[in-house]
């Protein structure tokens, strides 16, 4: 597995168990509903293995199985991974405000349209098959604009009446 594939799953890993503690098993399934595609065991168990011997991650034993929660260190990283992505985005909101597309009044709103859209793409990654949707609609996109515009569109129908026969209100993503 590449680098930039490890540093991945290392990340999923400690987004998955910010949320709650969880086996390796629970882990991969998690993980596998995110990316379409489960991790092998073989790549998933050595990376949790690295993460708690680096202090990231704690391990109690129930039963015969292991529980991954995160450490002190874990949720400082998170927090610190999210910092610099924060920062990023200032930069970047910087250099539009120094272009003058960007006025000083509406900085606080960017950083907060920025920051739920990053908590939204997040949520939206739980989604079984989102990739592969992802791909699906720009290969599409690529060979027939105007048509794969309309489907896009009768999907945005199809969903938001999902959403309403649940009794939820859809909310624009």
């Amino acid at each position: 597995m590449s680098d930039a594939l490890k540093g991945m799953l290392k990340l999923l890993i400690l987004r998955e168990l910010e949320s709650g503690e969880a086996t390796g098993y629970e882990l991969i399934e998690r993980i596998g509903r995110i990316v379409s595609k489960k991790p092998s065991p073989g790549s998933v168990y050595p990376l949790l293995n690295e993460l708690h011997d680096r202090g990231f991650l704690e391990v109690s034993v129930r039963g015969n199985r292991k529980i991954y929660s995160l450490s002190t260190k874990g949720k400082r990283a998170l927090e610190e991974l999210k910092e610099r992505e924060r920062m990023l985005i200032l930069d970047k909101i910087r250099f539009l405000m120094e272009a003058g597309i960007l006025s000083g009044e509406s900085v606080d709103e960017a950083v907060t349209f920025v920051m739920e859209r990053r908590e939204k793409r997040w949520e939206l990654f739980r989604i079984k098959n989102w990739f592969r949707l992802q791909e699906a609609i720009l290969k599409a996109y690529r060979k027939n604009p105007e048509k794969t515009e309309r489907a896009v569109e009768d999907a945005i129908r199809m969903f938001e009446a999902v959403g309403d026969s649940e009794g939820g209100k859809h909310e624009e993503v």
